[in-house]
């Protein structure tokens, strides 16, 4: 079994280090901090996640009423209405979907320049000391790949975290409208769905964070040995063979852990999918 593969279960060991431990005290407010000059924009962004969520929500009752009100009772016009209703509220729900991502973009790149920006400005009030025991690389991966963590987890999580909320209620309020016998069923299958998300959610935490562990220090020994005085010393006093061999180490790591990632991200989402296929499948049967 390769170094890799052990490293990657030590990180799933401590995945639950990272769940149990505690936010420091003013933490918060220093995150709401970067969030204050884009209020306006964040206002605008939520507003245009609601409206998504609500138009997704609205589109099932439409072709409901065409099905059970238009074909049943052979009604021409009502067909017609409400399929012009439902090609019209497509259109308006991909305008509003492309200005929910321009949006995005531009909350999430302000929030990647003003991370950099503080983290290079502290980087450069440190002392000499701080150099002197500190991995170049190391800071290079918290300005390139870091801040861009901190920003997807503040962008993405946070429109995904509203939007869900949203759709699921406006999507149970319809489900009752329809049926409320099926929506019960529906909700007492519920917890299928959080037994993968928890099992499989709490690995793929571990290996995030052993993953930028890994990248961190590929790019410093990267970064050590791609400038004059690295490349003099491997010259005079190192081996260019026992180099690339260092180097590949530290570059399967990396590729180990992202197929490990990207098999559990795959066995998460098929797990879902096939639970609720299986919910749809219950719930018809049997409700």
């Amino acid at each position: 079994m390769s170094m890799g593969h052990w490293a990657n279960m030590r990180s799933m060991q401590r995945s639950r280090d990272v769940l149990s431990h505690r936010v420091k005290k003013g933490t918060l407010p220093r995150i709401l901090e970067f969030a204050r000059p884009y209020r306006s924009l964040i206002t605008i962004f939520i507003g245009a996640v609601l409206l998504d969520a609500a138009i997704s929500s609205v589109s099932p009752l439409l072709l409901r009423g065409i099905l059970d009100h238009g074909i049943d009772n052979n009604n021409r016009g009502l067909i017609i209405f409400l399929a012009v209703m439902t090609g019209l509220l497509a259109i308006f729900e991909a305008i509003v979907s492309l200005a929910e991502r321009r949006i995005s973009a531009w909350l999430g790149e302000g929030l990647i320049y003003d991370l950099r920006l503080r983290v290079y400005r502290h980087i450069q009030s440190m002392p000499i000391a701080f150099f002197s025991r500190t991995q170049t690389g190391a800071l290079i991966t918290r300005l390139n790949n870091d801040v861009i963590g901190a920003q997807q987890a503040f962008t993405e999580l946070f429109s995904n975290a509203i939007g869900n909320v949203v759709m699921v209620l406006l999507i149970l309020s319809a489900m009752f409208f329809l049926s409320w016998q099926i929506t019960i069923v529906a909700l007492v299958l519920l917890p299928l769905f959080l037994v993968p998300a928890r099992l499989v959610g709490r690995r793929l935490g571990g290996l995030f964070r052993r993953s930028m562990d890994l990248n961190a220090q590929m790019n410093n020994v990267m970064t050590e040995r791609f400038n004059v005085a690295g490349a003099m010393i491997v010259k005079l006093f190192g081996s260019p063979a026992k180099e690339v061999t260092y180097f590949e180490q530290r570059a399967a790591q990396v590729r180990d852990i992202g197929v490990e990632q990207a098999t559990y991200s795959r066995i998460f989402f098929v797990t879902l999918s096939l639970t609720a296929s299986l919910a749809t499948a219950f719930a018809y049967g049997f409700g």
